[in-house]
């Protein structure tokens, strides 16, 4: 006879959020062209994990912007230097 545990039993799966290191860490990783393979493996966490936060970053910010460090190097389009 076979005994499972209740299905109600949550401490089976550990959930924690990812702290800004680990997000700053996936987003250089995958600018770096790191497969979500090798980030889960460095930082000992769930593929899925990782694919899911990369992929609702990227729905969450506008492709323009993705790169911020470039957006506040340039000026802006529209101003006039003299």
């Amino acid at each position: 006879m076979r005994v499972y545990p209740p299905k109600n039993n949550t401490s089976l799966h550990h959930r924690h959020e990812l702290t800004d290191f680990q997000k700053g860490w996936i987003i250089e990783a995958r600018d770096l062209k790191k497969s979500y393979s090798e980030i889960c493996e460095e930082l000992h966490i769930p593929r899925s994990t990782i694919v899911n936060f990369y992929i609702d970053l990227k729905h969450a910010i506008p492709s323009k912007t993705w790169r911020i460090r470039d957006d506040l190097e340039k000026p802006p389009h529209d101003s006039i230097t003299i």
